[in-house]
């Protein structure tokens, strides 16, 4: 799957992938908040959201973009709805490279129109739809919604009224009945296509098909007919070891074989809308298929966008793929963009693993809490402060879980804390991996003597002892290599202290007492005596305007990385 993903990042970058669909802007339309932006950015799109979040709206507004659509096709009112939109409804995309925008009027309904061009009265729209009568021109929007998606037994079962009585024995019969009049018209073709049509699945789609699904099917005929009470309907015939339709076959059976066969012959450069397609198929399939989707990419050269509540359409995804809705507290939906897939667990309530970082000191964990929070990753870390100080986690913390390879423990030292850069232990011939070799590495990427750590061994033979120990402190080096990071300058007073901030909300202090001071530390003390603003809470003052200035804070930049890339090595978040 990550195999695949990258070779789609390579060839989107290398403009052999390109998306038809590049922007789309909402504004005052039903449950979303105003001036909603999307970018597509990425061939696969992946929407996520809870029920009634505007998922399905969404796709449904592409879809009106194709020639010979409107929205008038998707979006009405009847009787019992009631939409409180505020003003003129509108949405403005780029498609197939052209700039185009879509406006509800109050007597005209939906005009579409080129994105500069404005009507100022009834009379300039009405000139323009005579002109106009439809002026889209990009026809391959393909939209698959998965829960439309019935076999013709079910249809005739649950939906359609073929029988005086409702009880099932009688539809079952009937059902019976009617499949030997389909297969006598698929046997002697005397309809040529007005009653019935056979498609028989080529073998390449059928060891796709196996595949997804985990089945070994050696023949699989769908027909579409019209004999269940004369209205259209698919049946599917599958042949392993046993003959049986979609009858007696699950619905995730009939769902992927009839995908499968339809979206091979998709066009290049297509947009494929599908609408919760994780319907009927157990997690694994689920994986399967989305393998798939992403060959679909690859080889036809097409753009994905998805709606799901799937964990397995969503995780590992990359950010910019994701794009997450949110309710706001007046029922607004809003979308996040280029969040990690967490931030999409999170919003689907599905459990996760906090990351664990711990810091030497009370301010770094409010910093780094207050960065996460404001790069929506609040709810993926646990920030803890260990007042042991930074002498006790080298010792006392990474060896333990050094010991255990924890990969969801990182620790995070003030810039001082830095003594050198870690040996990368593979580069080094084992025969050199000697005992005190290793023993003057850790002093050298710590500043403290081997004597000083709990490295405990079992008892034994003398040479035991000597492996566990060497093995032990590979496994120290290892971790302090991978998962011990550093904050931006020496200690946090100096990452969040700003001159001009000191300036321009407190005028009133002795600026020139303050610049005295070399130490940042001592410099909060000195204001704090100033002000008589005790350092904890000036202290989140200053953090405040630090997080108001991170487009211009390389500290802010380094720590936003530094917190992206524990993702990274954690989760394997992109």
């Amino acid at each position: 799957m990550l195999t695949k993903l990258k070779t789609i990042d390579d060839l989107h970058s290398k403009n052999i992938l390109k998306n038809p669909l590049e922007h789309l802007n909402i504004n005052c339309f039903r449950q979303f908040r105003e001036n909603l932006s999307i970018n597509f950015d990425h061939p696969l799109t992946i929407l996520v959201g809870k029920n009634g979040s505007g998922k399905s709206t969404l796709l449904k507004l592409i879809m009106s973009m194709a020639k010979g659509r409107t929205p008038h096709d998707y979006f009405f009112e009847t009787e019992w709805d009631q939409f409180n939109d505020q003003g003129l409804s509108e949405f403005s995309y780029k498609l197939d490279g052209n700039n185009c925008k879509e406006i509800k009027t109050r007597y005209s309904g939906w005009v579409f129109s080129e994105a500069e061009q404005t009507f100022s009265t009834d009379k300039e729209i009405k000139i323009h739809l005579e002109k106009n009568t439809n002026g889209k021109s990009f026809s391959k929007i393909i939209d698959i919604q998965f829960k439309s998606l019935v076999g013709s037994f079910e249809k005739n079962t649950f939906f359609d009224n073929q029988t005086s009585t409702s009880d099932l024995k009688s539809k079952v019969d009937y059902a019976k009945r009617v499949t030997k009049k389909v297969q006598q018209s698929i046997d002697t073709k005397n309809n040529n296509g007005r009653k019935a049509k056979l498609t028989i699945v080529s073998r390449k789609n059928i060891e796709i098909i196996n595949n997804i699904l985990g089945k070994s099917y050696t023949e699989i005929k769908i027909i579409e007919h019209r004999f269940f009470s004369g209205t259209w309907g698919t049946s599917i015939i599958f042949k392993s070891d046993s003959i049986y339709s979609e009858a007696n076959s699950g619905s995730g059976e009939f769902i992927v074989a009839n995908i499968v066969n339809k979206l091979s012959s998709i066009q290049s450069g297509s947009i494929l809308l599908l609408d919760e397609p994780e319907l009927s198929l157990h997690s694994s399939a689920q994986k399967r298929l989305l393998s798939y989707f992403l060959d679909l990419i690859i080889k036809k050269k097409i753009q994905i966008i998805i709606s799901t509540h799937s964990q397995v359409f969503v995780e590992h995804i990359p950010s910019k793929c994701i794009k997450n809705f949110i309710p706001d507290k007046l029922g607004k939906t809003f979308i996040e963009q280029g969040v990690n897939y967490l931030n999409a667990f999170d919003n689907l309530g599905i459990m996760f693993d906090c990351v664990t970082i711990i810091v030497e000191d009370d301010l770094a964990k409010k910093i780094l809490d207050k960065v996460a929070l404001n790069e929506n990753l609040s709810r993926q870390f646990n920030i803890r402060y260990f007042s042991g100080g930074a002498s006790s986690i080298k010792t006392s913390l990474i060896t333990t879980f050094s010991k255990v390879d924890d990969a969801e423990k990182f620790i995070v030292f003030d810039g001082d804390m830095f003594k050198c850069n870690v040996v990368d232990l593979s580069s080094i011939p084992e025969i050199d991996k000697t005992e005190d070799y290793l023993k003057e590495q850790i002093k050298l990427i710590t500043g403290i003597n081997i004597e000083n750590f709990p490295f405990h061994v079992d008892g034994g033979e003398q040479g035991s002892n000597k492996e566990q120990k060497v093995d032990l402190y590979k496994r120290y080096i290892k971790f302090f290599k991978e998962r011990v990071k550093f904050l931006p300058k020496q200690i946090p007073e100096d990452i969040i202290f700003d001159r001009d901030y000191v300036l321009c909300a407190f005028s009133f202090s002795d600026i020139n007492r303050l610049d005295s001071i070399k130490n940042s530390k001592g410099k909060f003390k000195e204001l704090s005596e100033q002000t008589s603003i005790p350092v904890d809470s000036l202290y989140d003052l200053f953090i405040g305007y630090f997080i108001s200035q991170k487009t211009n804070s390389s500290e802010y930049l380094t720590i936003s990385e530094l917190l992206h890339s524990i993702l990274s090595l954690s989760k394997g978040i992109k």
